[in-house]
Formats: C-alpha cells, sequence, structure tokens
C-alpha cells in the first residue's frame, strides 16, 4: 500500500492497494471510497510510487506474481510491462 496526498488544491489523502485479485485500487481516505481499479494480468506483489509532483501525474510502478515489472502512467492511463524477472 503506499499512501499520497490528494491533489495541493483539495485536502486529504489517497491510498494505492495492490492486490492478489490482479488490480490496483485508488481509495479516497477521507471518504473510504474506491476511487479507481486498475485491471491487470496477475496478482499484485510490489507497488510503487514515481515522487513526481501532483497526484494525476503519478507513475505507478508495480510487479506481480508471475515476475513481471509495470509502470502505468496516470496521465496516459496505459500500462507497459518493462522487465521480466528470472527465478
Amino acid at each position: 500500500m503506499v499512501i499520497l496526498p490528494k491533489d495541493p488544491l483539495e485536502q486529504g489523502y489517497r491510498l494505492l492497494s495492490g492486490s492478489e485479485d490482479a488490480s490496483i485500487r485508488i481509495w479516497d481516505l477521507d471518504s473510504g471510497d474506491c476511487q479507481s481499479v486498475l485491471e491487470q494480468d496477475a496478482g499484485i506483489s510490489c507497488l510503487l510510487v514515481s515522487p513526481r509532483l501532483g497526484f494525476e501525474d503519478k507513475l505507478v510502478f508495480f510487479g506481480d506474481q508471475v515476475n513481471f515489472f509495470y509502470f502505468n502512467d496516470s496521465m496516459t492511463d496505459s500500462s507497459q510491462k518493462f522487465y521480466y524477472a528470472f527465478n
């Protein structure tokens, strides 16, 4: 899980969670509501968010349970596979 401040014009925080159900979810911590779901091909095993400014322009890096690493650019809402980790 990763906790991030909302957009600078808003108050509060958002939480990103990765799950074995092959999804990354974005939660509003003030309301408890799930705001977005990024569906993936396999369960999520790790999650990291870049330090770029503003919530809406974050890069989300994540790994799945079949040893692939990806990034999702929130500006384009697209995921790209960029590495395969061998066992």
